[in-house]
């Protein structure tokens, strides 16, 4: 038998009340099969948009069940009641009468999820909205009263602009973002914060001969650059800004459609226009349109009496729908046209001002001033939207079923939920315990109403026979057989519905064993039973094969083993391994032999009532409370805090949805998130799900069918982080405390509902969770970067996170890196002091007895005592006094003024970590010139990497000090595009120390050093001292000065070992810094290169070859 859901709403929209909050007895928390009735309280809810209160044929009955209820409760009792509360029995009886007929009992409010209102209060420059368009960057632009400012929405913040001198026109705004308007006598472009005007003679005359151009101005669309598309009655033109030309494209002479009208932009970017006659599509893209676009003109048949189509909106199935002048009605009327066939609608009372296709074929949204309409036109049933927007100005349509409604009260958003009830569906709303797909593509789906069919255009229900008890247990439900009949399991019954005849009829054990349960679905219509003896204990049962006309042994069936008093299912995995399911938990059939799980086992949850296969072999088990994974050794919970996993399914895109008790989860992008009533479900009470062959999920609930729409929400959330706080806990425990928030685009899903992942310095991110806030502990001192994404329930996922920098700092006497490096670097400097100072005291001695024996000697005495000083000092060369007192007066100088300025700014953390990086650096070179020192003549100690120029010349200065640089004017001049080159960064740095502090003896207090560097291909110009090794290319780093120079005759000298030109001056010198300059660039390959000028200064270059990949 069929029952008609048309029939059933008609008897709802008689039935229907003004309440729209009340007190329910949910009839679909009646127990099957029992007398137990669960009740809840409803709040009382202000009206929204779209709410309606009915008393459907069901509620009304389940009204009475509760009734009857109470009655038998009464009945049953009689002897024990005493004739008061018997009375007292009755009276409850009339007044949940009562309450069901006057104050909305067993009402279901409509959902009103769709609707979102942007007014004043959201941003809005008022709530009065009079015109709204939407830009191909998917911003809304509204207009408004008598106010100032035009208001742009881009789905998360409310922007404004001036208004135009034409209030009253819409605004539009172009791919590339221009924004255009209109006026009396021509265009408007805002430009530079103003509106700038270009007058267009024709469009002057035609807004003085067609006075109604006030009320519905000139059709315009933006195309490109400076490029306006305009539609006159008479032509479909362009006009250039540029040039302030407009050039005609196509006369309406040129087409059937007789005046143009009308024109609106297509989803697939072309455009179409309207006519008095017909309607054409002009293909393309609009900034492609021109001249020679050929247009596709559909002229309007004979048999349909309508003519001047107005207002066209377009559908996502290709279509277009516009209002007509039906002279027969004599008012404006539906027209839809899907490319190929013409419809109208003229079944109305009043004349439409817009009308635009729903998501659904058939289904139609019409507008006049003061209604909102859903038009069926397949039923003829047309329904009015109760809307607080009171009187209608405008709308604007997008893609995917949305529109935007300018009104007296608001700006209204219509959205089509992700998650929702077909509308064939909305009248059928008791529990679903189970789907299937038939070979056919047909959906069905067992409810406690009726068997329903869904065949893709249309709903059917098939109520259930006379004697089947609608007792569905976990795991009961549809299985397919052969010639597309259905079998049905529910609690230990077994029928065969042939959807050919329209026939229910039971099935029955030859042998008269118990059909206990159906356990799985098997190819070409099998399916596997349990079948039992009467009375026989759980464990004691067989698997048997139903093909629907009769039962035969399974050859190949394990045997039986006990997991309690049920089972749920049988699931083969792709190695050949059977999974069985019980109230114990799971079981494994491998290798010829049973393994079953329990809590020992690691499987900690009650019963195992589903069961999915992830793409690497693990297993997942749904119980009442848990899915737990099975990797082949252990047991680890995936998800807790669920309530009875009904059902599993692996999707296409390797996702994994589980229907759950508490709502619908879903594995994706290793991030679970669930769904419920907020997102459009039914109930978030879920039994059963399916992914059908043309990959569309549909899920039972308990109040229902619903379907997911992926593309209903294709837009990701934004996130904003508002603040960072550093507190101190204890006494040194340092807290950071983040505060976020997130807003998904157009408040498709609620803030409230948006989850958030975390991961600070660029670590892993953290799983997602309704939290708005982070917290870390003891985090070391520096910088920091925290970084936070946002996820809304249809998973989309924010991919650019938002990002903050922030600094961690703590005393420098808290924080013991620094006061570790500050004791390493005072101890290291006081041990080569001490032997600076040892060194110094046994030169000087050495040099007391030179002289005295320099006294006491003839001249050829003298000459010999030079070459054994002079062989003296080539053996000194091997330790490590000379270099070491030279090299490290420098670093010692800049450790000493690093500590001067430590203690004079006690108070100023920031120098005192600058002074501390600049002693760490010095120690750190000092270890690597010691190495050095120690190596002459070994090859590898420094080791050689890719060096930046740039930056060891930055560190360089930085190591001279603030108080050098003060006295001595340092210049540099190093591009930023130099290549990086081979050698040793503390090496490199020593050289150019050493240059620089010879460049400052060299100079007077007016003069300066400059640092430069460039690229050659050969340095043989720059003659060099010692040659580089080979390279394909070097860069020339050099250090010049203004100095007194060096003379010719000493210049090949300078490089020699202990010669110096400063023996007798002031700033006496030692004779090794060029030495040593000369050692280290040989050891690293580089070359050297020397000009002097006496009077005008010297230059130092240092050749360096260029790493081979930048060559």
């Amino acid at each position: 038998m069929l029952e008609n859901p048309r029939r059933d709403q008609r008897l709802a929209d008689r039935s229907r009340l003004s309440s729209s909050s009340c007190s329910v007895i949910d009839p679909n928390l009646i127990c099957p099969g029992g007398d137990e009735v669960a009740t809840v309280s409803a709040a009382r809810r202000s009206a929204m948009p779209g709410t309606k209160a009915f008393i459907s044929p069901r509620s009304f009955g389940c009204g009475c069940a509760v009734l009857r209820c109470i009655m038998r409760a009464c009945a049953g009792n009689a002897e024990n009641v005493r004739p008061r509360a018997r009375l007292r029995a009755i009276g409850l009886c009339f007044l949940i009468a009562v309450g069901v007929l006057e104050e909305g009992w067993l009402i279901r409010a409509q959902r009103v999820s769709e609707w979102r209102v942007y007014r004043a209060a959201d941003g809005l420059t008022e709530s009065l909205t009079t015109a709204v368009t939407i830009s191909p960057r998917g911003n809304v632009w509204v207009k408004h009263g008598e106010v100032d400012a035009v208001s742009y929405l881009d789905g998360y913040n409310v922007h404004h602009i001036p208004v135009p001198s034409e209030p009253n026109y819409r605004v539009y705004q172009s791919a590339a973002g221009r924004i255009w308007s209109i006026y009396a006598e021509g265009l408007l472009e805002y430009v530079d914060s103003r509106w700038q005007r270009y007058p267009i003679k024709e469009l002057r005359w035609e807004v003085g001969m067609s006075p109604t151009r006030a009320i519905r101005p000139t059709p315009i669309l933006p195309a490109e650059e400076d490029r306006v598309l305009l539609l006159l009655p008479d032509r479909f033109a362009e006009f250039r800004a540029r040039t302030s030309e407009l050039k005609v494209l196509r006369h309406a002479s040129e087409t059937s459609l007789g005046t143009f009208l009308d024109m609106t932009l297509a989803q697939d970017g072309g455009i179409w226009i309207t006519g008095a006659e017909g309607i054409a599509k002009v293909p393309g893209r609009v900034r492609q349109i021109n001249r020679d676009t050929q247009w596709r003109e559909y002229v309007l048949p004979p048999d349909l009496a309508v003519r001047n189509l107005l207002r066209p909106f377009d559908d996502d199935d290709g279509g277009v729908t516009v209002v007509a002048d039906d002279p027969s009605v004599n008012r404006r009327v539906l027209v839809h046209f899907d490319g190929t066939n013409w419809m109208s609608y003229s079944a109305l009372k009043e004349g439409l001002r817009y009308a635009w296709r729903d998501t659904e074929p058939g289904k139609f949204w019409g507008l006049t001033m003061n209604s909102l309409l859903r038009i069926d036109t397949d039923s003829g049933r047309v329904e009015q939207v109760e809307h607080p927007g009171a009187r209608f100005y405008d709308v604007a349509v997008q893609a995917r079923g949305v529109f935007w409604l300018a009104t007296l009260e608001g700006l209204y958003r219509y959205a089509p939920p992700a998650w929702r009830t077909p509308s064939g569906a909305s009248g059928y709303s008791s529990v679903v315990y189970s789907v299937i797909e038939d070979s056919s593509g047909r959906l069905w789906f067992a409810t406690a109403d009726g068997l329903l069919e869904f065949d893709r255009r249309q709903w059917r229900r098939h109520a259930w026979p006379q004697n089947f008890d609608v007792s569905f247990r976990a795991r009961d439900g549809l299985f397919n057989l052969k010639e597309g009949r259905l079998l049905i399991s529910a609690s230990e019954q077994v029928w065969v519905f042939d959807p050919h005849k329209d026939e229910f009829k039971p099935v029955v054990h030859p042998g008269g064993r118990r059909l206990r349960k159906v356990l799985r679905q098997l190819p070409d219509g099998v399916v596997c039973v349990q079948t039992a003896e009467a009375g026989a204990a759980p464990g004691q049962y067989d698997f048997e094969l139903f093909n629907g006309n009769e039962f035969v042994r399974w050859e190949e069936a394990p045997p039986a083993i006990d997991l309690g008093n049920e089972l749920f299912f049988l699931a083969a995995t792709e190695n050949g391994d059977l999974w069985l399911g019980g109230r114990s938990g799971p079981a494994l059939w491998h290798e010829g032999k049973w393994q079953k799980f329990t809590a020992a086992d690691g499987y900690d949850d009650e019963g195992a009532l589903c069961f999915v296969e992830m793409p690497e072999g693990q297993i997942w088990c749904g119980g009442l409370g848990k899915i737990s994974q099975y990797d082949g050794r252990n047991w680890a919970v995936v998800l807790s805090g669920l309530d009875r996993v009904s059902a599993m399914v692996r999707s296409v895109d390797w996702s994994v949805w589980a229907a759950t008790g508490s709502g619908l989860y879903r594995y994706y992008k290793e991030t679970w998130a669930s769904v419920g009533e907020e997102e459009g479900l039914a109930s978030s009470a879920c039994y059963s799900l399916i992914e059908d062959r043309s990959r569309k999920l549909w899920v039972g609930t308990s109040r229902g069918v619903s379907q997911y729409f992926p593309r209903a929400d294709p837009d990701a959330p934004r996130t904003t982080i508002l603040e960072v706080t550093q507190t101190t806990q204890g006494a040194n425990e340092n807290v950071i405390a983040i505060g976020f928030r997130g807003q998904d685009k157009w408040r498709y899903t609620p803030e409230r509902r948006l989850l958030y992942s975390c991961r600070l310095d660029g670590g892993s991110w953290s799983a997602f969770t309704p939290g708005t806030n982070a917290v870390y502990r003891d985090l070391a001192s520096g910088k920091h970067k925290f970084e936070v994404r946002a996820l809304d329930r249809n998973w989309n996922m924010e991919l650019r996170p938002a990002a903050y920098q922030f600094d961690v700092v703590v005393p420098w006497y808290q924080e013991k890196r620094i006061v570790a490096v500050a004791i390493v670097g005072m101890t290291v400097a006081l041990v080569f002091a001490a032997v600076a100072v040892n060194r110094h005291i046994r030169l000087m001695r050495s040099h007391a007895e030179v002289e005295k024996k320099v006294a006491e000697r003839t001249q050829e005495l003298e000459r010999a005592m030079a070459a054994l000083a002079h062989s003296e000092k080539m053996t000194a060369l091997g330790t490590l006094a000379a270099g070491i007192a030279h090299d490290f007066n420098n670093m010692l100088s800049i450790i000493r003024g690093s500590a001067q300025i430590i203690e004079a700014n006690i108070n100023n953390p920031d120098k005192i970590r600058l002074r501390v990086e600049r002693i760490k650096t010095v120690v750190d070179q000092a270890s690597g010139i010691v190495k050095a020192m120690l190596g002459f003549g070994r090859a590898g100690d420094q080791p050689t990497s890719d060096c930046d120029v740039r930056e060891v010349v930055e560190n360089t200065i930085k190591l001279l000090g603030d108080r050098f640089l003060r006295e001595t004017n340092v210049l540099q001049d190093i591009p930023d595009d130099l290549p990086r080159i081979r050698g040793s960064r503390d090496l490199l740095q020593q050289i150019l120390l050493n240059l620089i502090l010879n460049a400052a003896d060299a100079i007077e207090r007016d003069g300066q050093i400059v640092i430069r560097g460039q690229i050659v291909s050969n340095p043989a110009s720059t003659k060099p001292v010692l040659a580089p090794a080979d390279a394909p290319g070097y860069v020339l780093i050099s250090v010049e000065d203004t100095g007194v120079g060096i003379p010719a005759e000493l210049l090949q000298r300078v490089f020699e070992p202990f010669f110096t030109t400063k023996a007798f001056s002031a700033r006496r010198g030692t004779g090794l810094g060029l030495y040593m300059v000369y050692q280290f660039a040989r050891q690293m390959g580089h070359g050297l290169a020397v000009e002097s000028e006496v009077g005008k200064g010297s230059k130092f270059t240092i050749i360096a070859p260029i790493t081979s990949e930048r060559a």
